[in-house]
């Protein structure tokens, strides 16, 4: 999604923990309001054999782009230099995200 969307409290509450699907994209919580994340993307034309090795977390999603311009954005910052995810147009589309050292990253924060 090139224009964020605010979820609803419902859709947090309906969330798996990782991806917050709304009616057009989804958000990603990092876990973290502070600092740097690495993000990559991979474009596929079929599924992608599943894999936790090197992750802790990992959710699938159906993921709607009624106008196509699916992407990814940071809703903080500067937009990072990735491709747009929707290759193919508007429609649904299926998004894999993968995490590790969510949990950590407030371990590494200090208040003084």
């Amino acid at each position: 999604m090139t224009t964020p969307t605010i979820a609803t409290p419902q859709q947090f509450n309906d969330c798996n923990g990782l991806m917050v699907v709304l009616d057009a994209g989804a958000i990603v919580l990092t876990d973290t309001d502070t600092g740097f994340i690495t993000v990559g993307v991979s474009l596929l034309d079929s599924e992608p054999e599943f894999s936790l090795s090197g992750w802790e977390e990992a959710v699938d999603v159906s993921v709607h782009a009624p106008v196509g311009q699916l992407g990814v954005v940071s809703l903080m910052g500067d937009a990072p230099s990735l491709p747009e995810l929707s290759t193919a147009g508007p429609g649904w589309y299926r998004v894999r995200c993968l995490a590790r050292g969510r949990a950590s990253e407030f371990q590494t924060i200090s208040l003084e």
